[in-house]
């Protein structure tokens, strides 16, 4: 009994003190007794393995569950540090993409994470030395009904945690620093499963009047778009819709050691219509959210990449709605088909054709990071586009800036000196400025071949390219001050057929004011479900987010709204934009429920595959 004693104590003091260490990374309050009472539940659980009989069999047993959970915090660790928010088992599915992006992943472990597995080396010390000793076990005179009770106990502790600790609103940072990684997670999984078993009757009663007032309030917003100066003036034209991986709206414009980072981008901007103040709005799938949101202007899932939980059903984003203009409709993308299961998610988003890296019409020779260099699919696409004899919609995602951000040296565009150079910045820089080359290139093609005259052409970035643990290197390199709103700042540039004079409007948007944007300016009468605004229509600049902060923050011309992580909407921080004043809570109640309410129909949409009976409603 004593050994097990000794294993029972490190599985309490080792689960206690990782989360703890975990809990305080992000800053947040550890509840000592709720997580205590976790861990003891966890050791409750292993020892009654063992309780009754040491045998290696039940002591491998131990070993595997306690470094599986322990493995599930780690990669909750690095989650939380890129996304902000933990794993949902319905991610178990994008496991087959980690050998892609394994250098990705490394660079975000420290040297603090030591701690997350220094107690499963421990342990397995401990049961190395008790499968030498089994035969010097006495059996225990406990009965199974004894090692049951035991587990049960366990269980039942976690359930009385999970039910009394954990709430909705919370983030997922606080259910953690509340009761602990188990209890978190099994939360999240029964809200997943609550969600999917209540599903609303569209057809009749209360669900057809739902229906209806979605209908309705959708046709507003479709409505706000003839208010633009440009509705409908570029009908039939070609749309190339360009997605820059790991773009901030920092380097635009800037000069690092005499050299601009994007001098491509500089010069588009100077014929184009320039958004600086927009921001991004990923999920839980990054690039393939960004994709999402801009192709279809509703919220991403809030549990999976949008791809993996929308894979099927019926969407009307711009490739549905462009098919139907009679263009041809097609993306691509430099990497596997399958990544982000874009291959299976592609076709019911309207997209005839995908160019990928195994693609018969595209030659993958040229390659860096996780696929085909961006200038190599560039220049093919060009070639591609020239064979069209109809309009056509092209939806670019472009790969080479990607993390760990790393080049060769022959693709490497700038000088920097050797306090830059080989640093995370200085890597980073680089990576933007020779996709900012890619784009010089392309563009240029565009020209030689006569599509640009006939083309929208709309360039933006998906995400941030570095983390907060670059932010004084930021500072201290290159002075951009790199807090969360600069981080989410993304660039949009919109050339329009036959602009020759720049435009900069400063109106606050995101990623799924794109699609509105895009279908005002070809004068789409369809019917367009889209929570998003026309940029050039928009009343009120605004911004709201569901992932990579507290969910239902958001930025207002007024007010900025930072929700706090318990959910309560009157322990949120409400600061007054150009005084930096905080507010009392109920000067950003507007801002709130407008942006829950967009959060809330956007799911209402996706997960109870609304828009087609919005499509029979208008067929009717």
């Amino acid at each position: 009994m004593i050994y097990i004693g000794f294993i029972f104590l490190l599985i309490f003091a080792g689960w206690s003190i990782k989360t703890n260490h975990f809990v305080n990374a992000m800053n947040l309050d550890f509840y000592l007794i709720a997580n205590l009472l976790g861990a003891a539940a966890f050791g409750l659980i292993l020892i009654s393995i063992i309780i009754r009989k040491i045998t290696v069999f039940r002591l491998l047993i131990v070993l595997f569950i306690y470094s599986a959970f322990s493995f599930l915090m780690i990669s909750d660790v690095l989650y939380e540090r890129y996304y902000k928010a933990i794993l949902s088992f319905d991610m178990i599915g994008q496991a087959d993409q980690l050998e892609e992006v394994d250098d990705s992943v490394y660079s975000l472990i420290t040297k603090s994470d030591l701690i997350y597995v220094s107690d499963v080396v421990i342990l397995l010390v401990m049961i190395v030395a008790g499968m030498f000793l089994t035969g010097k076990f006495q059996s225990s005179k406990l009965r199974k009904r004894d090692a049951a009770l035991l587990s049960v106990g366990g269980l039942l502790i976690f359930a009385f945690l999970t039910m009394t600790q954990l709430k909705e609103p919370f983030s997922d940072q606080y259910k953690v620093a509340r009761a602990g990684i188990i209890p978190a997670h099994l939360f999240i999984t029964g809200n997943s499963v609550y969600e999917t078993l209540n599903k609303p009757d569209f057809t009749s009663g209360e669900g057809k009047t739902e229906l209806e007032e979605m209908n309705q309030y959708f046709r507003e917003n479709q409505e706000q778009q003839r208010q633009s100066p440009y509705f409908g003036q570029y009908k039939g034209k070609n749309v190339i819709l360009f997605q820059a991986e790991s773009l901030n709206d920092f380097v635009v414009n800037k000069v690092v050691e005499d050299q601009e980072i994007t001098p491509h981008l500089n010069a588009l901007i100077k014929e184009s219509d320039y958004y600086p103040s927009i921001y991004n709005q990923i999920g839980r799938g990054n690039t393939s959210d960004a994709e999402f949101v801009a192709n279809n202007s509703l919220y991403p899932s809030e549990r999976d990449g949008a791809y993996r939980t929308y894979e099927g059903g019926v969407f009307q984003s711009l490739g549905v709605l462009l098919s139907n203009e009679n263009y041809h409709t097609s993306a691509t993308h430099g990497n596997t088909a399958s990544f982000w299961n874009r291959e299976a998610a592609y076709p019911n988003q309207g997209f005839q054709e995908y160019y990928h890296i195994d693609h018969p019409a595209i030659d993958s020779t040229e390659r860096i990071g996780l696929g085909v260099t961006d200038d190599s699919m560039l220049q093919q696409m060009t070639d591609i586009y020239s064979d069209y004899d109809q309009p056509f919609y092209n939806f670019f995602i472009s790969l080479s800036n990607h993390r760990p951000f790393e080049l060769p040296e022959e693709m490497k565009y700038l000088e920097l000196s050797d306090e830059i150079n080989n640093t995370p910045v200085g890597d980073y820089l680089q990576n933007v400025r020779y996709a900012d080359e890619a784009l010089g290139n392309f563009i240029s093609s565009l020209k030689e071949k006569g599509i640009w005259e006939d083309t929208i052409f709309v360039y933006y970035g998906d995400h941030y390219g570095l983390l907060q643990d670059s932010r004084t290197q930021l500072k201290n390199l290159i002075d951009v001050n790199f807090n969360q709103r600069e981080a989410f700042n993304v660039p949009l540039v919109i050339h329009r057929p036959g602009q020759t004079e720049g435009r900069v409007d400063n109106i606050i948007g995101g990623q799924m004011d794109i699609a509105p944007t895009i279908t005002s300016l070809l004068g789409i009468e369809q019917p367009v479900y889209h929570v998003g605004r026309d940029l050039n229509s928009k009343e009120e600049g605004f911004i709201g987010f569901r992932h990579e902060t507290t969910k239902y923050s958001y930025f207002g011309e007024e007010y900025v709204l930072q929700m706090s992580h318990v959910g309560d909407f009157d322990l949120g921080s409400c600061v007054q934009v150009g005084t930096n004043e905080i507010m009392e809570p109920e000067s950003c109640k507007d801002g709130f429920d407008r942006v829950k309410f967009e959060i809330e129909l956007s799911d209402r949409v996706l997960q109870n595959d609304a828009i087609k009976y919005l499509n029979e409603l208008n067929e009717n």
